[in-house]
């Protein structure tokens, strides 16, 4: 299978593809039928189009579409259909969950902006002030409490399990009433840590977060003194041909990671380590202490106490 003409810039993903996070697939872009796109891969634009493959990085190379542990979680079809039933009945639960939070987030609000009308012609600008503090201090309560009451007020676990599984619905579950305004309150200021913390991450003394996006929080675990840059992915997470895979990402004392970087679940990153921006640190990754690491997948590229 060939790629089209040259003048013909529509990008086109082919059937029964798999795609992955963050993923870079420019005009003209194309892949053929049953492909599995990893995260942070960069589609190519040149060659042949790809089809019936696995690909990663950027330049991206070829890796197997299906790995054997994708073939262990396999199941018969009436089985499957049984499981989505089942799953779909907690998806109901937990968009009546997600939307009675909302409703009486939403009521306290009003509430709270019906005593503040009734009370204006007593204490004029001094009501709307408390207004103000009320309905921030009890939004960011109120979203961390509910984050945290959707895991039932424990941490999460890794897990190696089918997405048939209600090991990966209780995940999936949290992730729903993880979306709040909160992470993006305060980028670059202490309180981003409080936040943090509010929210389940280990977050150690003097950490620098400019707008860092973290994913299953209690999973992660950040040391003194290391900047997060704008843009850049913790996650402890993945999701491939029906398996989920989660564990734990814990970043050393001292670290920087780069604008725009991705740090996979499973990476242990020792203290005073550098990631370049845009790099994507791959699952399972031991980094030495002091070292540099660069590239999509990321690479040791020096060592910083040499």
């Amino acid at each position: 299978m060939r790629r089209p003409a040259r003048g013909d810039r529509r990008g086109r993903i082919g059937d029964h593809s798999y795609l992955g996070s963050n993923i870079y697939y420019p005009a003209a872009g194309k892949t053929g039928a049953n492909c599995l796109l990893a995260t942070k891969a960069m589609v190519p634009i040149d060659g042949p189009v790809r089809e019936n493959v696995g690909l990663l990085g950027s330049p991206c190379f070829e890796i197997p579409r299906v790995v054997e542990l994708g073939k262990t979680f396999a199941m018969g079809e009436s089985t499957r259909q049984r499981r989505l039933k089942a799953k779909n009945r907690y998806n109901i639960l937990t968009m009546a969950g997600f939307l009675l939070s909302i409703w009486l987030w939403l009521f306290a609000l009003l509430l709270s902006e019906f005593v503040t009308v009734s009370y204006f012609h007593l204490h004029g600008a001094l009501a709307t002030f408390a207004y103000g503090v009320f309905a921030s201090l009890f939004t960011i309560l109120w979203f961390g409490l509910v984050e945290r009451a959707s895991l039932g007020f424990k941490r999460l676990t890794p897990q190696l399990v089918s997405m048939y599984d209600e090991h990966f619905w209780h995940h999936e579950r949290h992730w729903k009433f993880c979306g709040s305004p909160l992470p993006f309150l305060f980028k670059g200021t202490p309180f981003k840590n409080l936040i943090s913390r509010l929210l389940g991450v280990k977050v150690g003394r003097k950490v620098f977060d400019d707008g860092c996006r973290l994913h299953d929080k209690t999973l992660i675990e950040i040391g003194d003194f290391t900047n997060l840059n704008e843009g850049c992915v913790i996650q402890g997470h993945s999701l491939e041909e029906r398996v989920f895979k989660s564990d734990y990402v814990k970043i050393g004392s001292g670290c920087s990671i780069g604008n725009a970087a991705f740090v996979h679940y499973g990476v242990i990153m020792g203290d005073n380590v550098v990631l370049d921006p845009d790099s994507f640190l791959m699952k399972g990754e031991i980094l030495d202490h002091g070292t540099h690491w660069r590239g999509n997948p990321a690479k040791a590229v020096r060592d910083l106490t040499a």
